[in-house]
C-alpha cells in the first residue's frame, strides 16, 4: 500500500492516473530542495519511468483482458462438448426439445422423422423427431385455431389428418390461414363441407407458400360439419399451415 498526502491505493492495482500522482508528488518532493539542473535531470528520469510504468500497466491490462477471452472461449468449448456427448450417451434424448441429433434425418417408411428447426444440436447435427402415428383433431368451440403437425417444422410423410369442426345448425365458418404451404406433388389440402362421402362444398389448395388466405364456408343444409385434411406422400413435405377459424351466421 502507498500512502500519500492523505490518498492511499494499493500499487498493484493503481490506475495510469494514480500512477503519475504518485511520481509527479515524489519528484516534487525529492527536488523541492536541489538546484535547477538537477531538478531537470531527475524530472527527465522520472517522465522516463513514468512512461515504462504506463506501458506496463497497458500491457498487464491487455494480457488480463486477452486471458480472460481464452477461458471464455474455452469454456464455450467444454459446453458444446458436454452437449454433444449428452446427446450421443443418451441416444440423442435432451430435455431442452431435441430428441435425435443426427447428420441427416431418416425419412423412409420404417422410421419416419422430420426436422425439428426449433431444436438445437451440437456441431452441424440435425434435430431430428420420430413423426407421430396419430394427427388431426376436433373442435366444437364457436372459435379456435390449429395448425398442421410439427408446424413450424415440416410435416410428416405419408399421414392423412383430418380436423373436425363442428357447428351449430345454419352457422357458417370462416377460416383464416396465415400460413398455407404444401408439397406440390402429392400432397394437398382440402376444405370439405360435409361429410367426406357427402360433399357440399370443397376447396383444395397444393403447393405455396400462399398469402394469408380467408376462405368463407357456407352452411351445408345436410350437415354441421366442416372437415380439414392435409395429405402427405413418401416425397417431399412442407411446413403446412396455420389457421383460426370462428363461427358466424
Amino acid at each position: 500500500m502507498v500512502y500519500v498526502e492523505d490518498t492511499t491505493f494499493d500499487i498493484r492495482q493503481a490506475s495510469n492516473r494514480q500512477y503519475i500522482y504518485l511520481v509527479v508528488h515524489t519528484t516534487l518532493i525529492i527536488t523541492s530542495d536541489k538546484p535547477s539542473f538537477t531538478k531537470m535531470k531527475i524530472v527527465a528520469i522520472f517522465f522516463i519511468v513514468i512512461a515504462a510504468v504506463v506501458m506496463i500497466h497497458h500491457v498487464e491490462g491487455r494480457r488480463r483482458n486477452v486471458d480472460n477471452e481464452r477461458k471464455e472461449a474455452f469454456r464455450n468449448k467444454i459446453r458444446k462438448y458436454e452437449r454433444k456427448e449428452k446427446c450421443r450417451r443418451n441416444n440423442g434424448y435432451e430435455k431442452d426439445g431435441c430428441l435425435n441429433c443426427k447428420d441427416a434425418c431418416n425419412t423412409d417408411v420404417a422410421g419416419q422423422e422430420y426436422i425439428d428447426i426449433n431444436g438445437v444440436c451440437s456441431g452441424n447435427n440435425t434435430c431430428c423427431k420420430p413423426c407421430s402415428d396419430t394427427c388431426g383433431g376436433s373442435f366444437t368451440g364457436p372459435m379456435g385455431s390449429f395448425t398442421s403437425p410439427n408446424f413450424p417444422s415440416n410435416y410428416c410423410n405419408n399421414q392423412d389428418c383430418y380436423f373436425n369442426i363442428t357447428v351449430e345448425d345454419g352457422d357458417r365458418v370462416m377460416l383464416n390461414f396465415t400460413t398455407l404451404h404444401t408439397a406440390f406433388d402429392g400432397d394437398f389440402l382440402q376444405i370439405y363441407n360435409g361429410e367426406i362421402e357427402d360433399t357440399f362444398e370443397t376447396f383444395l389448395y397444393r403447393g405455396g407458400p400462399y398469402p394469408p388466405t380467408e376462405i368463407d364456408v357456407s352452411d351445408n343444409p345436410s350437415s354441421n360439419k366442416i372437415i380439414v385434411h392435409l395429405h402427405s406422400d413418401e416425397t417431399q413435405t412442407q411446413p403446412g399451415f396455420q389457421v383460426t377459424y370462428k363461427t358466424f351466421w
